[in-house]
């Protein structure tokens, strides 16, 4: 494995975002830059057609994925639940900001695991990856909306290093070794051995399921061996702009954040990525500004379509999503939306409510609660998305359904 060093790092950064090529390397990192392709061109048009393949695919994991850790075992649930837990925590007892957590910042869980929660009807709702959404009080000075926006993307990036070695961790040290022996293995972990095993099984157990369903293809867990695992891992990386490039966005492999440097991000299945790229119109009159920096863990697998003969036509790595979490920029509509409109609602899982912190040098277990956006504030959200909004064509017929159900469950219609 390379040694990188800060400086390293911030070289291979530098070279990717004022680079005149469209791609490079330093040993196993790589970078590209891809121009940002007009909407309305043929191109973007085959992309778009591409990406609800993909999307398709993936979402297929995702459920899969999600099934297993909130439907499976209610242990399993920390998995997901202990992600938010741990970054409220470290945002409460950051020297810097912790005192503007609930009253200038809100961390709230939005999307489908919010609807699920909400109204505990799992198959029109069913659960999916963990949908973080981190707002600042718009009308905060810019400085101090910065300042603050700065050092959560440092809280962000520290929390998904260390939840990526986590998982590593957990799942793929195997064997009998120096390492996996030791207190500080067995203490890293959410769940005991057996539980992490059974985990594993569940998991490749949903997949079964998917692949007798729809023959045709198969999908495979990296949880199988060692070769399936190596042939689903990748690199971490960012997505920046380009400073000599046009229009053009960057995609850097990284060992490390910066502030992160003694969590390196291993080559694995689960990897982490952070985009400062996401800005845009969410309206066809281009009026309504969109800007948030969106962090992510995903988890990837093997999809292999077969012909009728069953020989291999493709195989590619589908990952599954998993946590993302969003930090919204000061100008993005949605949070000043949110900021001015929208209600939230304690929610607790007894599953998951019980969760170690430390505080005042000792280990207390303390109640977890998430806060949720209110239906009303869900149905005026979608309602949005349907009608404001441009909406993707894939998402829309899921989104219309969602939007019909939660407005007869709020008695609406």
């Amino acid at each position: 494995m390379d040694i990188w060093t800060p400086s390293d790092r911030n070289a291979f950064i530098n070279t990717a975002i004022t680079t005149e090529k469209s791609k490079g390397n330093r040993g196993a990192y790589h970078y590209n830059v891809y121009p940002k392709a007009d909407a309305s061109s043929a191109t973007a048009t085959a992309n778009a057609t591409a990406n609800d393949e993909l999307d398709a695919k993936r979402s297929l994991i995702t459920e899969a994925f999600a099934r297993t850790i909130y439907m499976k075992n209610p242990k399993y649930k920390y998995m997901s639940l202990g992600f938010y837990y741990s970054l409220v925590e470290k945002i409460r007892t950051n020297i810097n900001i912790g005192h503007y957590l609930w009253t200038e910042i809100t961390v709230v869980i939005k999307g489908a695991n919010a609807y699920a929660y909400l109204t505990k009807d799992f198959t029109m709702f069913p659960y999916s990856d963990l949908d973080i959404m981190i707002y600042i009080n718009p009308f905060l000075t810019p400085i101090v909306f910065n300042t603050i926006k700065k050092e959560l993307r440092m809280i962000v990036h520290q929390l998904t290093s260390q939840y990526k070695r986590l998982l590593d961790n957990m799942f793929f040290v195997t064997g009998s070794n120096k390492y996996k022996d030791s207190d500080i293995y067995k203490e890293a972990r959410l769940f005991d051995e057996e539980t992490i095993e059974q985990f594993k099984k569940d998991f490749n157990d949903e997949l079964t399921k998917l692949n007798e369903a729809t023959p045709g293809r198969i999908i495979i867990s990296p949880f199988e061996d060692d070769q399936i695992r190596n042939s689903c891992s990748r690199y971490s990386f960012l997505l920046t702009k380009s400073e000599t490039q046009d229009n053009s966005i960057v995609r850097i492999d990284i060992p490390h954040y910066d502030k992160c440097e003694n969590i390196p991000l291993k080559k694995s299945p689960f990897y982490v990525s952070s985009n400062e790229t996401i800005d845009f119109k969410r309206d066809e009159a281009q009026t309504i500004p969109g800007q948030f920096d969106l962090h992510r863990i995903r988890f990837n697998n093997l999809f292999i379509e077969i012909d009728e003969d069953g020989n291999t036509k493709k195989e590619e790595k589908i990952c599954a999503d998993f946590i993302d979490v969003s930090i919204a920029c000061q100008t993005d509509a949605e949070l000043i939306d949110f900021w001015q409109s929208s209600r939230c609602e304690y929610v607790m899982d007894p599953d998951a409510n019980a969760w170690k912190v430390h505080r005042d040098n000792k280990w207390e277990v303390v109640n977890c609660w998430m806060i949720m956006p209110n239906i009303a504030t869900c149905i005026n959200d979608l309602y949005k998305m349907l009608n404001v909004y441009e909406s993707a064509d894939g998402k829309k017929l899921k989104r219309e359904a969602r939007y019909k159900a939660l407005k007869k469950i709020a008695g609406f219609i």
